[in-house]
C-alpha cells in the first residue's frame, strides 16, 4: 500500500529530526498546559490537536526525505497525543504511518514492530472505517510480500473488499496487486495491473507509483526500452514530490535498463546519480550536509 499523497519538498524549510519520544511528548503537553491556563477546555483540546498535526506534518517531511527513524518517532508521538484525546481515527492513521516508516527501514526488528502495529489495529476492524481498514490490509499485504505470499494475497483481497467499487485507494491497490504478481513471477499480469493502476490514478502520487510498478514489470519481461520510458516519467514526478526513497528506485531501474540496452554512458550517468543520492541521504541521516 502506498502512502497518502505527500507534496512536501525534499529540502523544505527545515529537515526535522525528532528528539526522544518523551521529550517530544513533554513539549506537546507543555503546549496544553499553557492552553489550560485559559478557562476554555476546548482551547486546550485544540492546542493538543494542532500540535499533533504539526508533528505529523514534520514526520511526513522526514519520511519523504528518507529520515525513516525520525518519521516513525514523530508519527508515534502524534498517535499518543491523539490517544490522550480519545481520537480513534487520527490515532489509527498515525499508527499506520508509523508502521509504514518502520517497515521501510528494512531492519528486521522495525519490520516486526510494524507488523505488530498493523495486527493490533486489525483486531478491531470495526473501529477503523473502510478507508483505514483498506490501508491497514494493504500495508499488511506489502509487509508479507517477501516472506509469505499467500498471506499477502489474503490481505490484498481483504483490502479490495474494504475499498469497494469507488474508493480513492483503487490505484494504490492495483499497484500492490502488480507487486504481488511480480513476487509470484507473473510479470505479464503485473504489467496489466500496473497499467490499470495508471488509468485509475487520481493524483501525481498515484501516477508515479503506477509508472514505477509498470517499469518493474517491464524489466521482468526484458522490455528495457519501456522501462526507460516509464522510469524516466516516474523519476520526474518523484523529484517534484520530494520522494527521495522512490527516486532511488527510479534511478536503479534506469541504470539497469540502460546497461541492458548497451547504453554504457547512460548506465554510468544514472549509476553516479544513484550513488550520490544514497550518500547524500546517509549524510542527512547522520546530521551532516549533503
Amino acid at each position: 500500500m502506498m502512502p497518502l499523497q505527500r507534496c512536501c519538498s525534499l529540502f523544505g524549510p527545515a529537515l526535522w529530526r525528532t528528539p526522544a519520544r518523551g521529550l517530544a511528548l513533554a513539549a506537546v503537553l507543555g503546549l496544553a498546559a499553557c492552553a489550560s491556563s485559559a478557562p476554555d477546555k476546548e482551547q486546550t483540546s485544540n492546542a493538543l490537536t494542532k500540535a499533533a498535526q504539526n508533528i505529523e506534518r514534520r514526520a511526513s517531511q522526514a519520511f519523504a526525505a528518507g529520515e525513516l527513524d525520525s518519521a516513525a518517532a514523530g508519527y508515534e508521538s502524534a498517535a499518543l497525543v491523539y490517544e490522550t484525546l480519545a481520537l480513534a481515527e487520527p490515532q489509527a492513521r498515525a499508527r499506520l504511518n508509523q508502521a509504514r516508516a518502520l517497515a521501510d527501514t528494512g531492519r528486521a526488528q522495525q519490520v516486526q514492530q510494524a507488523q505488530q502495529i498493523i495486527d493490533s489495529l486489525l483486531q478491531s476492524p470495526q473501529a477503523l472505517g473502510s478507508e483505514l481498514l483498506t490501508t491497514a490490509h494493504g500495508r499488511a499485504a506489502a509487509l508479507s510480500l517477501q516472506g509469505d505470499l499467500p498471506r499477502a494475497q489474503m490481505h490484498l483481497q481483504n483490502a479490495f473488499k474494504a475499498c469497494g467499487n469507488s474508493c480513492t485507494q483503487s490505484s494504490a491497490l492495483l499497484v500492490l496487486r502488480a507487486r504481488t504478481q511480480l513476487a509470484g513471477n507473473d510479470a505479464p499480469a503485473a504489467a496489466s495491473s500496473a497499467s490499470a493502476a495508471l488509468t485509475a490514478a487520481q493524483n501525481v502520487n498515484d501516477r508515479a507509483n503506477a509508472l514505477r510498478a509498470r517499469a518493474q514489470a517491464s524489466a521482468a519481461l526484458g522490455q528495457h526500452a519501456l522501462v526507460l520510458q516509464d522510469a524516466q516519467q516516474a523519476l520526474a514526478l518523484d523529484q517534484d514530490l520530494g520522494q527521495a526513497q522512490r527516486v532511488l528506485q527510479d534511478l536503479q531501474l534506469l541504470q539497469s535498463a540502460s546497461a541492458a540496452l548497451g547504453d554504457t554512458a547512460g548506465a554510468q550517468r544514472y549509476g553516479a546519480l544513484l550513488q550520490r543520492a544514497i550518500a547524500a541521504a546517509a549524510s542527512l541521516r547522520a546530521g551532516g550536509s549533503p
